[in-house]
């Protein structure tokens, strides 16, 4: 026995949701025999005078479908209009559209992946051998198995693309590749690894890169998570040093590109990254630069490290960069702190003590460098059974001679200053600020871990009464984005908590 948990539509297909007899849930593709028909009849009829429109010297993907696409459209209109257009090509306006895409998709060799590409409740397609089914992780109900196996000729295909996407000589010296593959239908990123690093012939992993800005209600739904975000915003107003760290497809981009989004609209951001995830606001004035190096994959020139060498040339007041990877890009981006430069990071870790003994241990990055950051961001992703849930796990105050010992004169809080905030990982000193919270009132446990930051950072440059003032100023702006953070879901505050964040960085000393 099964059951049918969803089911909706994605182009000319309908998805359904199974679940069987043993709790395995699956995901099927459908195609109405009608429009099957209809589909094979127009791709036979059309296919090789379509082709023929694509210029041999035009290499760029993304440009080869809309031309595909605008060729089929125009075709099938032309045939609609025909007197003797047989009642079986009759279909309206809107699966017009989507046949063509369909078949432009099909005459590049696309076909049969082409459903799981458009879905955007995908996030990930996982091929782990060419005669396998593929599986997939799926926004609403987990990881899915399918009974898709691609053809030979498909899978082939959909590597020339990537090679050819990625500029990149696959050999036995580099048996990896990394690259992305952008339409304007999809934005995916592909990694494979071939023979001899894997014992079949290619092993593939399909990330969905979203297209359009998401929500901050995917870090606000709950009140604890809600408060975290706030932290990060204020973090940001601050211009402070932020690593977001967390294990692949935890959150760490789609959280650098809600940042991105409410920085102040003056910054000028330098956004470095082997394939473009960080997603540019719609609507909102950026002022952003964005740099692709190579993967580290390619081994050749255009490097991470070298990119991020140069950044103090491109005069940034903020940077994103995408995936520390190598003991190079480490090495690079610490230099960069060290020349004053401000901006966040993405790196690789389970948890803080694994990140730090990498960067101390293994890369023997100086104590004094990695005091130089001032916060670190963790984040969490949990694969269950029915749902892969992602977050914000916790947020670390890297100490400094300036971060202050006192939180606050109530006892209550100093009694637990060393035993419970305070971390010692090959000396570099960590606050663990969801800890501090625990022993506040709720009213006070945003203001608390906001005024060992501001102290952290300005303590040094005002007297104590100024930073009173400044704290008080820095509150109400925190509460005010606060309300507007609950709200966010039926109205789009952006703009608000942009010119909000403005403000409180304009007040800084």
């Amino acid at each position: 026995m099964s059951r049918e948990l969803s089911h909706y539509r994605v182009l000319i297909f309908s998805i359904h949701i199974i679940e069987v007899s043993d709790g395995d849930k699956y995901l099927r593709i459908h195609l109405d025999p009608v429009l099957r028909k209809i589909a094979s009849r127009l791709y036979m009829l059309l296919s090789e005078k379509i082709i023929m429109r694509v210029p041999s010297y035009l290499l760029d993907f993304n440009s080869v479908v809309r031309i595909l696409k605008e060729a089929y459209k125009k075709n099938l209109t032309d045939l609609q209009k025909k007197d003797n257009l047989t009642p079986t090509f009759k279909v309206n306006e809107k699966v017009r559209e989507d046949l063509a895409t369909y078949l432009a998709y099909k005459t590049i060799g696309l076909d049969v992946i082409l459903p799981l590409l458009f879905d955007d409740k995908i996030n990930e397609i996982y091929i782990d051998e060419p005669i396998k089914p593929i599986y997939v992780d799926h926004s609403e109900f987990g990881r899915l198995k399918t009974d898709i196996i691609l053809p030979k000729r498909e899978l082939d295909k959909l590597i020339y693309i990537s090679k050819l996407e990625g500029k990149t000589i696959v050999s036995e010296e580099t048996p990896s590749l990394k690259t992305e593959i952008r339409s304007d239908d999809f934005i995916v990123r592909i990694s494979i690894d071939f023979s001899p690093l894997t014992a079949v012939s290619a092993s593939l992993s399909i990330r969905k890169i979203n297209k359009n800005m998401v929500s901050s209600s995917i870090f606000t739904r709950k009140i604890d998570q809600l408060k975290k975000f706030l932290c990060i915003l204020y973090l940001l107003a601050l211009r402070t040093n932020i690593v977001l760290v967390g294990e692949p497809g935890s959150g760490k981009t789609t959280l650098a590109s809600l940042m991105l989004k409410y920085m102040p609209s003056y910054w000028r951001v330098i956004v470095i990254e082997d394939v473009r995830e960080i997603i540019l606001p719609d609507g909102l004035p950026k002022n952003v630069v964005r740099i692709r190096v190579n993967p580290i994959e390619a081994n050749r020139r255009y490097k991470k490290e070298d990119e991020i060498t140069k950044l103090l040339h491109r005069s940034p007041d903020y940077f994103i960069i995408g995936e520390l990877q190598s003991r190079s890009d480490n090495e690079a981006y610490f230099h960069a702190l060290s020349m004053g430069l401000k901006g966040i990071a993405t790196i690789h870790a389970s948890n803080i003590a694994e990140l730090i003994n990498r960067w101390s241990r293994i890369y023997n990055i100086d104590r004094s460098r990695i005091n130089q950051i001032d916060a670190i961001v963790l984040m969490r992703k949990k694969v269950a059974k029915d749902k892969i849930y992602r977050g914000i796990d916790k947020i670390y105050l890297v100490k400094n001679e300036f971060t202050p010992s006192i939180f606050n004169p109530s006892s209550n809080v100093n009694n637990h200053w060393d035993m419970t905030t305070s971390l010692n990982i090959n000396g570099v000193s960590i606050l663990d600020l969801e800890k501090v919270i625990e022993y506040l009132p709720s009213q006070e446990s945003i203001a608390i871990p906001l005024y060992v930051v501001l102290s952290k950072k300005y303590l040094n440059k005002v007297n104590k009464n100024d930073m009173e003032i400044l704290q008080e100023h820095m509150s109400k702006k925190i509460s005010l984005i606060y309300s507007m953070l609950r709200r966010d879901d039926k109205n789009d505050f952006s703009k608000d908590i942009i010119l909000a964040i403005e403000e409180m960085n304009n007040i800084l000393p």
